[in-house]
């Protein structure tokens, strides 16, 4: 039974519904916690990362730059980031309001 649960969460994947798949891999994991088979489908498939800035969606352009720079950020500490993106946001809202009032 645990095996047809690893080739769901890997047949979920090829079909392009990652969204299944995690859910069926998180739900056959709290039923069969050490199994070797879903704990490999796991390291197979990957999951993403939580968003750098967690008050933006994972989509906003801002989370996107920083996301690929958080390495090199996280030295200097988290802090900056949401300091430099909090500034950044409220600038483009800033220029997008301007626009709007001319």
């Amino acid at each position: 039974m645990k095996e047809h649960r690893a080739n769901l969460v890997r047949v979920y994947i090829v079909a392009k519904n990652r969204k299944k798949a995690v859910r069926t891999l998180e739900d056959s994991r709290s039923k069969l916690r050490n199994d070797p088979d879903l704990i490999r489908v796991r390291e197979e498939i990957g999951y993403r990362q939580a968003p750098s800035l967690s008050f933006l969606p994972r989509r906003n352009p801002i989370n996107k730059f920083f996301s690929r720079y958080v390495t090199k950020l996280k030295v200097r500490g988290k802090i900056v980031l949401i300091v430099i993106a909090s500034l950044l946001y409220i600038g483009i809202i800033a220029g997008v309001f301007k626009l709007i009032v001319k």
